[in-house]
Protein backbone atom coordinates (compact mmCIF):
# COMPACT_ATOMS: atom_id res chain seq x y z
CA UNK A 1 0.00 0.00 0.00
CA UNK A 2 1.49 3.28 -1.05
CA UNK A 3 0.82 6.07 1.37
CA UNK A 4 2.49 9.10 0.13
CA UNK A 5 2.40 12.47 1.65
CA UNK A 6 2.56 15.00 -0.84
CA UNK A 7 3.37 18.13 0.69
CA UNK A 8 6.53 19.83 2.21
CA UNK A 9 8.45 17.61 4.60
CA UNK A 10 10.11 19.24 7.45
CA UNK A 11 13.99 18.46 8.99
CA UNK A 12 13.49 18.80 12.70
CA UNK A 13 17.20 18.06 13.20
CA UNK A 14 20.15 18.18 12.03
CA UNK A 15 23.08 16.62 13.83
CA UNK A 16 26.33 18.28 13.93
CA UNK A 17 27.59 15.70 15.94
CA UNK A 18 27.50 12.85 18.31
CA UNK A 19 29.96 13.43 20.37
CA UNK A 20 29.46 14.98 23.71
CA UNK A 21 31.05 16.03 26.60
CA UNK A 22 28.04 15.03 29.95
CA UNK A 23 26.79 11.67 30.87
CA UNK A 24 23.20 12.38 31.68
CA UNK A 25 21.01 9.57 33.34
CA UNK A 26 18.20 10.53 31.53
CA UNK A 27 20.07 10.55 27.95
CA UNK A 28 20.12 7.36 26.25
CA UNK A 29 23.58 8.27 24.41
CA UNK A 30 25.43 8.15 27.91
CA UNK A 31 25.20 4.02 28.07
CA UNK A 32 23.64 2.37 25.25
CA UNK A 33 24.34 3.88 22.04
CA UNK A 34 26.62 1.75 19.99
CA UNK A 35 26.40 3.95 16.40
CA UNK A 36 29.98 5.53 15.51
CA UNK A 37 30.79 8.89 16.67
CA UNK A 38 31.54 11.93 14.14
CA UNK A 39 31.35 14.84 12.92
CA UNK A 40 28.96 16.52 10.04
CA UNK A 41 31.06 17.00 6.79
CA UNK A 42 30.42 20.33 5.40
CA UNK A 43 29.06 18.76 1.49
CA UNK A 44 26.79 16.49 3.79
CA UNK A 45 25.35 19.75 5.74
CA UNK A 46 25.25 22.16 2.31
CA UNK A 47 23.40 19.25 0.64
CA UNK A 48 21.16 18.97 3.44
CA UNK A 49 19.99 22.48 3.60
CA UNK A 50 20.43 22.92 0.12
CA UNK A 51 17.63 20.71 -0.90
CA UNK A 52 15.78 21.59 2.15
CA UNK A 53 15.16 24.82 0.84
CA UNK A 54 14.83 23.42 -2.82
CA UNK A 55 11.52 21.42 -1.76
CA UNK A 56 9.88 23.94 0.53
CA UNK A 57 9.55 27.67 -0.78
CA UNK A 58 8.35 28.07 3.02
CA UNK A 59 10.44 27.64 5.57
CA UNK A 60 7.73 26.79 8.31
CA UNK A 61 9.43 27.11 11.45
CA UNK A 62 13.53 26.70 12.28
CA UNK A 63 15.92 23.65 12.15
CA UNK A 64 17.45 22.16 15.24
CA UNK A 65 21.19 22.04 14.88
CA UNK A 66 21.39 19.65 17.16
CA UNK A 67 20.13 15.43 17.84
CA UNK A 68 22.31 13.50 20.17
CA UNK A 69 25.58 14.94 21.06
CA UNK A 70 27.06 18.48 22.25
CA UNK A 71 26.92 21.05 18.83
CA UNK A 72 29.66 23.06 20.05
CA UNK A 73 32.40 20.63 19.64
CA UNK A 74 32.04 20.98 15.97
CA UNK A 75 34.41 23.51 14.73
CA UNK A 76 32.54 24.86 12.20
CA UNK A 77 29.03 25.37 14.54
CA UNK A 78 29.31 29.05 13.62
CA UNK A 79 29.84 28.67 10.11
CA UNK A 80 26.71 26.34 9.70
CA UNK A 81 24.44 28.61 11.69
CA UNK A 82 25.94 31.46 9.09
CA UNK A 83 25.27 29.43 5.90
CA UNK A 84 21.83 28.58 6.80
CA UNK A 85 20.84 32.14 7.69
CA UNK A 86 21.99 33.26 4.35
CA UNK A 87 19.72 30.94 2.96
CA UNK A 88 16.43 31.83 4.88
CA UNK A 89 16.82 28.75 7.51
CA UNK A 90 16.45 29.98 10.90
CA UNK A 91 19.07 27.75 13.46
CA UNK A 92 17.83 26.72 16.60
CA UNK A 93 20.32 24.94 18.68
CA UNK A 94 20.36 23.55 22.40
CA UNK A 95 23.75 23.13 24.29
CA UNK A 96 25.06 22.51 27.24
CA UNK A 97 26.53 26.00 28.47
CA UNK A 98 29.62 24.51 30.04
CA UNK A 99 31.37 24.24 26.40
CA UNK A 100 30.21 27.86 25.72
CA UNK A 101 33.80 29.42 26.13
CA UNK A 102 33.88 33.18 25.74
CA UNK A 103 35.28 32.55 22.38
CA UNK A 104 32.46 30.05 21.11
CA UNK A 105 29.72 32.53 22.32
CA UNK A 106 31.59 35.41 20.26
CA UNK A 107 31.21 33.32 17.58
CA UNK A 108 27.59 32.10 17.71
CA UNK A 109 26.30 35.78 18.27
CA UNK A 110 28.13 36.78 15.26
CA UNK A 111 26.45 33.78 13.51
CA UNK A 112 23.17 35.04 15.03
CA UNK A 113 21.12 31.69 15.38
CA UNK A 114 17.47 32.46 15.59
CA UNK A 115 16.88 30.57 19.30
CA UNK A 116 19.35 29.32 21.05
CA UNK A 117 18.47 26.91 24.28
CA UNK A 118 21.03 26.80 26.95
CA UNK A 119 20.05 23.66 29.20
CA UNK A 120 20.61 23.98 33.06
CA UNK A 121 19.68 20.97 34.64
CA UNK A 122 20.23 22.10 38.49
CA UNK A 123 21.12 24.74 40.69
CA UNK A 124 23.92 23.57 42.73
CA UNK A 125 26.99 21.59 42.19
CA UNK A 126 25.12 18.00 43.88
CA UNK A 127 21.94 18.71 41.64
CA UNK A 128 23.83 19.29 38.45
CA UNK A 129 26.55 16.69 39.02
CA UNK A 130 23.62 13.98 39.95
CA UNK A 131 22.10 15.00 36.59
CA UNK A 132 24.38 15.43 34.20
CA UNK A 133 26.75 12.57 35.37
CA UNK A 134 30.37 15.09 35.31
CA UNK A 135 31.51 15.77 38.65
CA UNK A 136 32.52 19.81 38.85
CA UNK A 137 31.02 21.19 35.77
CA UNK A 138 28.03 23.44 37.59
CA UNK A 139 30.35 26.38 38.31
CA UNK A 140 32.01 26.38 34.94
CA UNK A 141 28.20 26.06 33.23
CA UNK A 142 26.96 28.52 35.59
CA UNK A 143 29.76 31.37 34.88
CA UNK A 144 29.71 30.64 31.06
CA UNK A 145 26.35 31.27 30.83
CA UNK A 146 26.37 34.55 33.06
CA UNK A 147 29.03 35.66 30.83
CA UNK A 148 27.20 34.79 27.46
CA UNK A 149 23.85 36.58 28.49
CA UNK A 150 26.23 39.64 29.31
CA UNK A 151 27.90 39.95 25.75
CA UNK A 152 24.15 39.03 24.52
CA UNK A 153 22.56 42.23 26.20
CA UNK A 154 25.70 44.23 25.29
CA UNK A 155 25.76 43.39 21.51
CA UNK A 156 22.28 44.16 21.49
CA UNK A 157 21.84 40.12 19.42
CA UNK A 158 18.09 39.29 18.40
CA UNK A 159 18.86 35.57 19.30
CA UNK A 160 16.42 34.86 21.77
CA UNK A 161 17.99 33.14 24.68
CA UNK A 162 16.14 30.18 26.79
CA UNK A 163 17.24 28.94 29.89
CA UNK A 164 15.57 25.23 29.81
CA UNK A 165 15.32 22.06 32.56
CA UNK A 166 13.85 19.41 33.13
CA UNK A 167 11.41 18.87 35.32
CA UNK A 168 13.06 15.75 37.57
CA UNK A 169 10.44 13.70 40.08
CA UNK A 170 13.51 13.36 41.66
CA UNK A 171 14.03 16.94 42.53
CA UNK A 172 11.01 18.75 42.74
CA UNK A 173 12.53 22.13 43.58
CA UNK A 174 15.07 22.04 40.41
CA UNK A 175 12.49 23.98 38.14
CA UNK A 176 11.49 26.63 40.73
CA UNK A 177 14.41 27.42 42.13
CA UNK A 178 16.58 27.81 38.73
CA UNK A 179 13.65 29.87 37.03
CA UNK A 180 13.63 31.84 40.43
CA UNK A 181 17.69 32.75 38.99
CA UNK A 182 17.64 32.51 35.46
CA UNK A 183 14.52 34.75 34.86
CA UNK A 184 15.95 37.70 37.12
CA UNK A 185 19.04 37.86 34.45
CA UNK A 186 19.34 40.24 31.61
CA UNK A 187 19.57 39.06 28.39
CA UNK A 188 17.29 35.77 29.25
CA UNK A 189 14.28 36.31 27.04
CA UNK A 190 12.46 32.71 28.43
CA UNK A 191 12.15 30.12 30.66
CA UNK A 192 11.08 26.78 29.34
CA UNK A 193 10.40 23.96 31.95
CA UNK A 194 10.73 20.57 29.79
CA UNK A 195 9.08 17.73 30.74
CA UNK A 196 10.98 14.31 31.47
CA UNK A 197 11.35 11.81 28.57
CA UNK A 198 12.18 8.36 28.71
CA UNK A 199 12.75 9.18 24.60
CA UNK A 200 11.78 5.71 22.43
CA UNK A 201 11.04 4.12 26.16
CA UNK A 202 13.59 1.27 25.39
CA UNK A 203 16.65 2.12 28.32
CA UNK A 204 14.95 0.29 31.08
CA UNK A 205 17.52 2.68 33.55
CA UNK A 206 15.63 5.69 31.78
CA UNK A 207 12.02 4.88 32.02
CA UNK A 208 12.18 4.19 35.55
CA UNK A 209 13.08 7.43 36.08
CA UNK A 210 9.60 8.91 35.49
CA UNK A 211 6.77 5.69 34.37
CA UNK A 212 3.99 8.12 34.15
CA UNK A 213 3.59 9.33 30.60
CA UNK A 214 0.55 9.94 28.94
CA UNK A 215 0.37 7.75 25.31
CA UNK A 216 -0.13 10.63 22.47
CA UNK A 217 -0.63 9.67 18.77
CA UNK A 218 2.55 10.46 16.90
CA UNK A 219 2.57 12.36 13.81
CA UNK A 220 6.29 12.24 12.99
CA UNK A 221 5.80 9.44 9.79
CA UNK A 222 3.79 12.16 7.97
CA UNK A 223 5.49 15.55 8.99
CA UNK A 224 9.31 15.41 9.62
CA UNK A 225 12.84 13.89 9.75
CA UNK A 226 15.79 14.35 11.11
CA UNK A 227 19.29 13.80 9.92
CA UNK A 228 22.55 11.93 11.35
CA UNK A 229 25.92 13.54 11.19
CA UNK A 230 26.82 10.85 8.68
CA UNK A 231 23.95 11.71 6.40
CA UNK A 232 21.88 8.95 7.50
CA UNK A 233 18.05 9.59 7.30
CA UNK A 234 15.86 9.32 10.34
CA UNK A 235 11.95 9.25 11.04
CA UNK A 236 12.54 10.78 14.57
CA UNK A 237 14.46 12.63 16.82
CA UNK A 238 14.13 9.83 19.41
CA UNK A 239 15.96 7.30 17.28
CA UNK A 240 19.16 8.20 19.38
CA UNK A 241 21.29 5.01 17.78
CA UNK A 242 20.03 5.23 14.10
CA UNK A 243 17.61 2.01 14.47
CA UNK A 244 15.74 2.86 11.95
CA UNK A 245 17.25 4.38 8.78
CA UNK A 246 15.17 5.91 5.73
CA UNK A 247 17.81 6.49 3.64
CA UNK A 248 21.61 8.50 3.68
CA UNK A 249 21.93 11.66 1.87
CA UNK A 250 25.00 10.89 0.43
CA UNK A 251 23.16 8.31 -2.26
CA UNK A 252 19.49 9.96 -2.69
CA UNK A 253 17.37 12.86 -2.20
CA UNK A 254 15.59 14.05 0.98
CA UNK A 255 12.40 14.59 -0.83
CA UNK A 256 12.49 10.62 -1.99
CA UNK A 257 13.57 9.43 1.32
CA UNK A 258 10.41 11.09 3.02
CA UNK A 259 8.65 8.51 0.82
CA UNK A 260 10.34 5.89 0.16
CA UNK A 261 9.79 1.73 1.37
CA UNK A 262 10.79 1.73 4.87
CA UNK A 263 8.95 5.77 5.69
CA UNK A 264 5.53 3.97 3.77
CA UNK A 265 5.87 0.54 5.73
CA UNK A 266 5.82 3.01 9.06
CA UNK A 267 3.17 4.81 7.44
CA UNK A 268 1.51 1.62 7.21
CA UNK A 269 2.20 0.41 10.89
CA UNK A 270 0.17 3.74 12.45
CA UNK A 271 -2.07 3.30 10.06
CA UNK A 272 -3.45 0.07 10.87
CA UNK A 273 -2.92 0.56 14.53
CA UNK A 274 -0.28 -2.39 14.33
CA UNK A 275 3.62 -0.81 15.23
CA UNK A 276 5.78 -3.17 15.50
CA UNK A 277 8.93 -0.70 14.33
CA UNK A 278 11.92 -1.67 16.81
CA UNK A 279 12.04 2.20 16.90
CA UNK A 280 8.42 2.74 18.02
CA UNK A 281 7.42 -0.20 19.31
CA UNK A 282 8.17 1.03 23.27
CA UNK A 283 7.27 4.66 22.65
CA UNK A 284 4.62 5.84 23.99
CA UNK A 285 4.15 7.67 20.76
CA UNK A 286 3.82 4.81 18.83
CA UNK A 287 4.10 0.72 19.73
CA UNK A 288 2.25 1.85 23.09
CA UNK A 289 0.14 4.24 22.05
CA UNK A 290 -1.06 1.43 18.72
CA UNK A 291 -1.77 -1.50 21.73
CA UNK A 292 -3.76 0.82 23.95
CA UNK A 293 -6.29 2.13 21.32
CA UNK A 294 -8.44 -1.07 22.20
CA UNK A 295 -8.63 0.45 26.12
Amino acid sequence: MQIIYDIPYIVHNIELTNNCIMKCVMCPRTASMTRPKGFMPENVFETVIEQYTKDNKNIPSHVWLHHFGESLLHPKVADYVQYMQKRGVKAGISINPVALSPQKAEELLRANPHILYLSIDGFNEATFSSIRGVQGAWEQTRENTLHFLKMKSRQKSTTKAVISAINFPQFPDLVRLSRKFWSSQPGVDDFLEKPFTDFNGDVQEITALHNAVPYTRCTKPWTCITVAWDGRVLPCCFDYDAQYVLGDVNHASLKDIFNGEPMQKLREQFINKNVTCTLCVNCVHGGKWSRSCGN
